[in-house]
């Protein structure tokens, strides 16, 4: 069974709206009285096909009228069928008339969870007069067939049918239908529906002679009754083979087994994040680490793909599931604050740390609204009107702060919509920070705080070693409140990198030989690391580098450090 295969008729490509119409359309395909006196055989061959295709297809066969349940109606469905691609991928092509060029939004609309260089680009033709644009699919929507079948069905008359599909043009769909008729006829007196949806699924591309799709407005003059038309225009049907394709294949991503390109373990898609648009997917435990590290400490700037050569922004809804409560609020928080920060006239102040809007009038006062300190932009002290600051009273000094000024009052126009904005933004913050010192009040009964010896301001810890970095850029040490620069600090003197740092926990799958755990030093950190499963690419539980379990080689040095096994005829990537 196809990728699509879950309920077609709520959840597929076709909308809700258009398949109630074919379907009310469909109920007026047979409309003489139903009269199965003489066709009881008929009757019972009749409802044991539609049993038969039910239990073949539960997911794509919807019912919509039958004789059994009651005597008055006929037989009546509808199936959607899935065809088969002879190649993938396949080229989707759009033709339009350059006066729809507004409905190129959506298309737009549909590729935007796609890789930016996968996106199909509108082009004119030669005249001008037409709109271009095509795109490579490896799933296309379902062909719908909607049957009614007489009384006199399969003995004497065939099934009264009609036939819509996306993808496939009015003429197209007439041949396909008099290719149905011809397979009816060629085993008339035998049930025909089976044969059809086999005929469709893999010789539909060999009749019609199909090497590319091709999307465009539909036909004026259409007179097959077998032929149902789409209520859709091309640029909506476009989108809509679009949509199913990309449907298809995130369920295909869930259901396969995937490698994550962190760590390299291998499970199943449903245990991994995909991240959009770049589509590069990472295991949940790796991205989750790797999310949780850069909130923790603070780099949420750097909250990109970890593919070294991608520069996607990891989203929020990415975000809010592999996150706790606690770090998606500080996320929030620390996002606002780089906000703030990237802000020309917010300023941070320098007693309580709260963001503040410089005044309009002299961009060299800040005022807090929350403690009130009323104080210098400039050099950070108490407001001192009509006084140079101490670090301004030279020349050189003085014409940087004009220039300054003078860029500032050349903002544009815009300048008031921008200061009203920022005003929204900082009110916004001063909320959020007030629900947020709300919320953690029970939580700590004592703040853990110290004074950065760099730019005096306040630094609270809430995890990870002691090398702290500050808002300004600076390092110091947590422990005796030294300023540093590197870990060199932690290696020559007394203060501790990591406290309190809980040893590694043993899972249920680990290796034991002769009894005992199988376990090696991280050629890095010297930490013990256990092996779990049969891989042999460790990734140390301390500093995340990669090692070969078997001969102990660091591999931080190979890219990818997979490849270690494949020029190295000595270890094996896997064993027991």
């Amino acid at each position: 069974m196809s990728a699509g295969s879950e309920r077609f008729f709520a959840n597929g490509s076709a909308s809700q709206d258009n398949s109630a119409i074919d379907k009310q359309s469909s109920l007026h395909l047979f409309e003489k009285q139903v009269l199965w006196h003489g066709f009881e055989d008929n009757k019972d061959l009749q409802l044991q096909e539609v049993n038969i295709l039910e239990s073949m297809y539960p997911n794509e066969l919807e019912v919509i009228s039958s004789a059994e349940a009651d005597p008055e109606s006929r037989n009546a469905f509808q199936l959607a069928v899935h065809v088969e691609l002879p190649h993938k991928p396949v080229l989707v092509e759009l033709w339009a008339s350059a006066e729809l060029e507004d409905n190129c939004a959506i298309v737009n609309t549909a590729v935007g969870n796609r890789p930016e260089e996968e996106r199909p680009i509108f082009n004119r033709s030669v005249s001008g007069n037409r709109l271009h644009t095509s795109l490579l699919v490896e799933h296309v929507t379902p062909l719908l067939l909607t049957v009614v079948f007489p009384e006199a069905y399969p003995s004497e008359e065939p099934p009264v049918f009609s036939i819509s599909c996306q993808w496939l043009s009015m003429t197209q769909l007439s041949i396909v239908a008099n290719q149905l008729q011809r397979v009816f006829e060629e085993n008339e007196g035998s049930p025909v529906i089976y044969l059809w949806t086999d005929w469709i699924k893999n010789e539909l591309f060999e009749t019609l002679v199909l090497q590319n799709l091709i999307i465009s407005e539909d036909e004026i003059f259409q007179c097959d009754e077998r032929v149902s038309s789409s209520n859709l225009d091309c640029f909506s049907r476009f989108a809509e083979v679009i949509n199913y394709d990309f449907a298809c294949t995130e369920k295909e991503f869930l259901l396969e087994e995937q490698t994550c390109q962190v760590c390299f373990g291998e499970d199943i898609g449903s245990k991994f994040v995909k991240l959009k648009p770049c589509l590069h997917h990472f295991c949940m435990v790796c991205i989750t680490e790797y999310c949780v590290m850069h909130v923790q400490e603070g780099t949420v700037g750097q909250l990109r793909c970890p593919d070294d050569e991608c520069k996607n922004t990891i989203a929020p809804d990415v975000l809010r599931q592999v996150l706790g409560d606690d770090e998606y609020v500080r996320w929030e928080q620390l996002m606002v604050q780089r906000t703030l920060e990237m802000m020309g006239d917010v300023v941070w102040c320098p007693r309580c740390s709260n963001p503040v809007v410089r005044d309009e009038n002299d961009e060299s006062l800040g005022l807090c609204a929350v403690c009130m300190f009323s104080f210098c932009t400039e050099c950070n002290d108490m407001w001192h009107p009509g006084e140079l600051c101490l670090e301004l009273r030279t020349e050189e000094n003085r014409k940087e702060m004009k220039d300054r000024r003078k860029r500032n009052n050349a903002a544009g126009p815009n300048q008031q919509d921008m200061r009203e904005a920022r005003a929204e933004m900082y009110r916004r913050y001063q909320e959020r920070m007030i629900s947020v010192e709300h919320e953690t009040k029970n939580k700590h009964e004592t703040k853990n705080i110290k004074i950065c010896p760099h730019c005096k301001i306040k630094v609270e810890k809430i995890g990870g070693c002691s090398k702290m970095t500050c808002k300004c850029g600076k390092y110091f040490c947590w422990t005796c409140g030294a300023k540093i620069s590197g870990y060199d600090h932690f290696t020559s003197g007394s203060c501790i990198l990591f406290r309190n740092l809980a040893p590694r926990p043993v899972n249920d799958d680990v290796v034991f030989h002769d009894g005992y755990v199988q376990q090696k030093a991280c050629p890095r950190c010297r930490n013990k690391n256990v092996k779990s499963g049969r891989l042999n690419m460790i990734k140390c539980w301390f500093c995340k580098g990669h090692f070969c379990f078997q001969c102990g080689a660091n591999l931080a040095k190979v890219s990818p450090p997979n490849s270690h096994y494949t020029t190295n005829p000595v270890c094996q990537q896997h064993s027991d």
